[in-house]
């Protein structure tokens, strides 16, 4: 702490008072890149709530990937600050205007950010060659197994041999989300 204390210029002692450990001052360097991730957020202002929902979910991955190895250790429900709590009201009111009640609002918000945050801590889990980890273990368990079984998941898990599909899941992912809750708009709807 001593060394931290002199890197920013402030007396040890002036340091303790906001932090007490080593502990605090991660949770206290994760905040702040996640919300300097977020304060880049433009939500759009009149936008339909499904862009709304992709410009939330791009925040919270970003902010996940900028935070970086620490989001993987550091539960997220910890990242509760006026920025995150603004934008989730704003992401809250724009499902409230396109017809959902205040509860599925919530579960949507739920939905999002839980998938948000996993697409981005899936992107933390590549190597530095960018394979995931269950890429190398997959490809080991099926070569244990008879050349004519599991000709798709053979297919499939070559093919996502580097960590670029991950992308292309998120994408997916949302496209997938944002469908379903269109269907939870549909079936309200008056025939």
């Amino acid at each position: 702490m001593k060394a931290v204390a002199e890197m920013l210029g402030v007396t040890r002692k002036a340091l303790n008072y906001y932090v007490n450990d080593r502990a605090g001052l991660v949770e206290l360097v994760v905040l702040d890149r996640f919300e300097a991730q977020l304060d880049k957020v433009r939500l759009p202002v009149s936008g339909d709530w499904r862009e709304v929902l992709r410009a939330y979910a791009d925040a919270i991955r970003g902010g996940i990937i900028e935070v970086g190895e620490l989001a993987t250790h550091y539960p997220v429900s910890g990242l509760a600050t006026p920025a995150t709590l603004g934008i989730a009201e704003r992401v809250l009111q724009s499902l409230v205007d396109a017809g959902f009640d205040v509860d599925e609002a919530g579960k949507a918000l739920t939905l999002v950010n839980d998938a948000a945050t996993d697409a981005g801590r899936q992107v933390l889990l590549l190597d530095e060659r960018r394979v995931h980890p269950m890429v190398p273990a997959t490809l080991d368990a099926l070569q244990s197994a008879p050349a004519p079984d599991l000709q798709l998941l053979r297919q499939l898990t070559t093919a996502r041999g580097d960590g670029d599909y991950l992308d292309d899941q998120f994408v997916f992912t949302m496209s997938v989300l944002i469908a379903g809750l269109v269907a939870v708009l549909d079936r309200r709807a008056p025939d």
